[in-house]
């Protein structure tokens, strides 16, 4: 015969062992033989060590192709670089409008095969690797037009592989979204949606005759102060139309 009691608490044991991770550098919680799981701390450390030396490829092979970008400074000339958030990446491209759309797609070509060199694959899929354009000045409309004749989509040729390169003029990146106008207008209506999607939920609670209207006013109150604000917290200033 054997405790119940004391199986379970065995069976318990076994289920929680080796699988707790810390970021607060315990040692003992977790037995990693090779790599690291996503999300972790030493994750980040991992990807910064080992993507440095692919990201350097890339602009290197972009500076060798003539398809680095530059701006003027001031009396200089400097080069833009590509700027990175933990595993993300994102590269400036600057060109006039007649030249624009075909120089993304050379970068593009250019970044998914030294990619591929390294055995890795550039998705290009809708909602992850895409480009947003901004055409301004002289004939901008008119190219803008052409872009618009091919559907927003350019078609990608790299290590034997066709694939279509999308244009966007919203792009979604850790919660938050960027647009080729750099407005706030996307951003705020998805997220007034999210309080008043919250606020609806409340009409059941509402509709209790039992619940006094103090009460009512209270977690009201309380939902607007929690995910409400949370919602709006990373705005910056906004102008009175986008206020109200």
């Amino acid at each position: 015969m054997y405790d119940t009691t004391v199986m379970a608490h065995k069976v318990a044991e076994a289920f929680f062992s080796n699988t707790w991770f810390s970021t607060e550098c315990v040692i003992g919680i977790v037995r990693t033989t090779r790599g690291t799981m996503a999300g972790m701390s030493l994750a980040d450390l991992i990807y910064t060590i080992t993507f440095a030396r692919v990201l350097f490829t890339c602009r290197e092979s972009l500076k060798n192709e003539g398809l680095h970008s530059q701006f003027d400074k001031g009396p200089y000339r400097e080069a833009s670089r590509e700027v990175a958030f933990v595993d993300d990446v994102m590269h400036p491209v600057l060109s006039d409008a007649s030249n624009v759309v075909a120089k993304v797609v050379a970068v593009v070509q250019i970044i998914a095969t030294t990619f591929a060199i390294y055995g890795l694959e550039v998705n290009l899929a809708f909602g992850k690797t895409n480009a947003l354009v901004l055409f301004v000045g002289a004939f901008a409309k008119k190219y803008l037009k052409q872009l618009v004749l091919n559907a927003f989509q350019m078609l990608v040729r790299y290590s034997k592989i066709n694939a279509i390169l999308h244009f966007v003029d919203l792009y979604k990146h850790v919660g938050t979204q960027s647009s080729v106008t750099h407005d706030m207008n996307s951003e705020i209506a998805v997220r007034a949606e999210y309080i008043g999607a919250g606020m609806k939920s409340f009409a059941k609670i509402f509709r209790n005759p039992h619940l006094a209207h103090k009460r009512e006013i209270s977690l009201s109150k309380a939902y607007l102060m929690a995910g409400g604000t949370y919602q709006s917290s990373t705005w910056p200033n906004l102008n009175i139309t986008q206020y109200r």
